[in-house]
């Protein structure tokens, strides 16, 4: 079951949106299953932490692309409604 989901994260008592990923990252070859997450208006490196994570809302299965130009592309609009669907449930 790979996905985009909608997230949130809690550190410090403060919640972070984010957007995941949660599968094999098919266009750049990746074959282990992961989970990747991007948190908004967030510029320190986390890689290799541990994190609770919870997820808002799946966006999308995960598919596969035909170049980093059009994953990209989807990226900006899994962002888009991870915003949405994050703002939904503090309202």
């Amino acid at each position: 079951m790979a996905f985009i989901g909608a997230t949130r994260r809690c550190s410090g008592g403060a919640w972070m949106d984010g957007v995941a990923n949660l599968g094999y990252r098919p266009v750049v070859g990746g074959t282990d299953f992961l989970l990747e997450v991007y948190l908004f208006n967030f510029d320190y490196d986390l890689y290799g932490c541990r994190m609770e994570t919870r997820f808002v809302e799946k966006i999308r299965d995960e598919a596969d692309f035909s170049g980093l130009d059009e994953l990209v592309a989807q990226m900006r609009r899994d962002e888009a409604k991870a915003v949405l669907e994050n703002r939904a449930i503090r309202t």
